[in-house]
């Protein structure tokens, strides 16, 4: 385990040498296993849980908690700001848990568009601050098999969607900060134009997390003791003047974007203020979908299309 020191706010808990160097190219492979990091966000600010700076990277079977910034950030900007000249591609983070960070639990800062093609898959993130996943560039990224819950935000914000694979994830909730005037989303994605993105098999809810379950949480992990089992509501009144859209492609940012959604769920509370799935090209030239097999119950609005938008059930 390496836990932060009371008062010492450190840039991050952990962090690759490609990040402190300062260099225009990434760093090194890293390799992080079998490791426990408490952030000790109540004694702290601004750190970071694990900060990666590196290509052909491995992240397994690590345990990120409390920490009082995003849990893991991949970062394009070094310590003093400088950006890459190259790519930072090929890694793999897998098997993680990440709960109680005060920020993202996984946030991708990426001003250019280096931090590209890395596979997140079979991991739990819960209880963050912000949303659980938020990627400035989710280009040729596959997120499959995880579980997100406990969502103030967006569980799923990324942008720049390249050949993307957004596939069978099991999202709880979103948006239970709920702010009036907000919208939220369960995944959100804009896309690049020419290569295609698949999102499929996702299971999106809009649940109601228990009152005080963070505060149960922290204390279940200062006294040793397993979490606090999970007690989700699934009915109940949303609040008013917030929206929710379950599934969303709303921008193209140049050219023409493609993609699938196909064999989704979506279930909702039955309000006005939620839409299934949302589809618009924004500045974009067009985008062509081809959606097919979603299951949208209990929305308000199942399927809205704006203009420019060419939708097909695919051949």
């Amino acid at each position: 385990m390496l836990k932060q020191a009371d008062g010492a706010s450190l840039p991050a808990v952990l962090a690759s040498k490609g990040w402190l160097e300062d260099t225009e190219f990434s760093g090194e492979s890293v390799r992080v296993e079998r490791l426990t990091i408490d952030g000790n966000r109540d004694h702290n600010t601004g750190t970071v849980g694990l900060l990666l700076r590196s290509w052909n990277t491995r992240v397994y079977d690590v345990d990120i908690y409390g920490t009082p910034s995003d849990g893991i950030r991949i970062s394009n900007p070094s310590r003093n700001g400088t950006t890459l000249r190259n790519t930072m591609v090929n890694s793999v983070i897998s098997d993680v848990y990440i709960e109680g960070a005060a920020e993202a639990g996984i946030r991708v800062v990426d001003p250019g568009n280096s931090v590209t093609d890395w596979t997140l898959q079979r991991s739990w993130i819960g209880f963050s601050g912000t949303s659980a996943i938020q990627t400035d560039n989710a280009a040729g990224w596959t997120m499959s098999g995880l579980h997100l819950y406990a969502t103030p935000k967006n569980a799923i914000d990324a942008h720049r969607c390249f050949g993307t694979s957004i596939q069978d994830n099991y999202i709880e909730d979103f948006g239970a900060e709920s702010t009036a005037g907000q919208t939220y989303y369960g995944i959100r994605c804009d896309l690049q134009g020419e290569a295609a993105t698949t999102i499929t098999g996702n299971r999106v809810h809009k649940f109601l997390p228990p009152p005080n379950a963070l505060a149960e949480l922290r204390k279940a992990r200062q006294s040793g003791a397993a979490p606090p089992e999970r007690k989700i509501a699934a009915t109940g009144p949303l609040p008013d003047g917030v929206d929710f859209v379950y599934l969303a492609l709303d921008a193209v940012n140049y050219g023409a974007g493609h993609a699938a959604i196909t064999g989704n769920t979506v279930v909702g509370h039955g309000t006005k203020r939620e839409t299934g799935i949302l589809l618009a090209k924004g500045e974009g030239e067009s985008m062509s979908i081809a959606s097919s097999g979603n299951l949208l119950d209990g929305v308000g609005t199942r399927r809205k299309v704006g203009a420019g938008v060419r939708l097909t059930r695919g051949y």
